[in-house]
């Protein structure tokens, strides 16, 4: 159901049963943990690796050992996660309508933002936190620099904007629409409309 990649470029793959695969560079077999009841996204800080279970809406972390960590809420109904440069973890709570802002090492909320019209794909990039709003068919990249999300770029989408990636070298943003309307591209998304 999900997969990511730590900083010692060992994969770590979840499952609907909630069980982390772990498959270090050059590993012939994976190592299997059980976790969570279920993982519906992966995102990995350095060599921690945080699971988010929408069920239970909540986050939890898994050490670089295969130690669970800590679990946390997150929000009234947390759907999607990213990991973005600063070290955070990025998760979009649709149904609570905000932007949660995650610290891993101790895994702390920072922050909490309101984002109205159905907040679902989050993506993280050098200088901004990227958020769709599904009801509404937009983007918005929020700073975060200064403790309290700013709003510095808005962008109109293809319809139901669910996934989100930035490409740092390129500074572009792909959003994918899942409601069948392809892939939009924004060059330059960092820098606003040309």
């Amino acid at each position: 159901t999900a997969i990511t990649r730590r900083s010692d470029a060992t994969l770590v793959l979840g499952t609907a049963e909630g069980v982390l695969y772990t498959l270090k560079p050059g590993a012939a077999d994976a190592s299997r943990m059980s976790v969570h009841a279920h993982i519906d996204s992966l995102a990995a800080q350095g060599n921690t690796v945080a699971a988010l279970d929408r069920g239970q809406t909540s986050v939890t972390t898994v050490g670089a050992d295969g130690a669970i960590g800590q679990s946390l809420r997150a929000g009234q109904g947390a759907t999607t996660m990213a990991a973005d440069a600063a070290g955070r973890l990025l998760v979009a709570d649709t149904r609570g309508g905000e932007l949660l802002v995650f610290g891993v090492d101790p895994l702390i909320l920072r922050q909490a933002y309101p984002v109205p019209d159905s907040p679902y794909g989050v993506a993280g990039s050098r200088g901004l936190a990227w958020v769709s709003q599904t009801s509404a068919n937009i983007v918005i990249g929020y700073d975060l620099s200064t403790g309290i999300p700013l709003e510095k770029v808005r962008y109109p989408t293809v319809r139901q904007p669910n996934t989100l990636a930035f490409d740092d070298a390129s500074g572009t943003l792909y959003v994918v629409s899942a409601a069948g309307e392809g892939v939009q591209v924004i060059e330059h998304a960092a820098t606003g409309p040309r």
